[in-house]
């Protein structure tokens, strides 16, 4: 049992893209800082972040985190979501194995969304169910 006071969040959409910008289901773009646009799909990213290659994107010092705040970020897209996360916070967001703050940080800026479900985080208490572990995890 866990002693995290758990929380929970107001599972509508908010701060999507606009229609005219949503990608197609399966179609996953990850942009760094030096404008390339890198495409994937749901399979492939996760390739990516276990050889390591998202957390070595460069990043893009003028974006901020929307979770921690902190700047140099890259910029993850899929269907009609577009979010700023540095590129530690993008290997974990895209191995499912994000912090319980960080899983909450998400829901409260964009309401449920499939890549933090709960096939992959416990909604109350936030923890990872299956994340997929890197041989730099802590």
């Amino acid at each position: 049992m866990s002693d995290w006071p758990g929380f929970s969040f107001d599972p509508g959409a908010r701060n999507r893209v606009p229609d005219d910008q949503i990608l197609p289901i399966l179609d996953i773009r990850i942009l760094d800082g030096s404008g390339v646009e890198h495409r994937y799909d749901p399979n492939r990213v996760l390739i990516a972040a276990m050889g390591g290659e998202v957390r070595h994107m460069p990043p893009d010092p003028s974006k901020s985190s929307v979770i921690s705040g902190e700047a140099g970020c890259l910029t993850y897209r899929s269907v009609d979501l577009s979010i700023d996360l540095t590129p530690a916070e993008m290997d974990r967001f895209i191995r499912h194995a994000l912090r319980p703050d960080e899983y909450k940080a998400l829901g409260d800026k964009y309401g449920l969304a499939f890549e933090w479900h709960e096939d992959f985080y416990h909604p109350q208490s936030g923890r990872a169910e299956q994340p997929l572990r890197a041989p730099w995890d802590e």
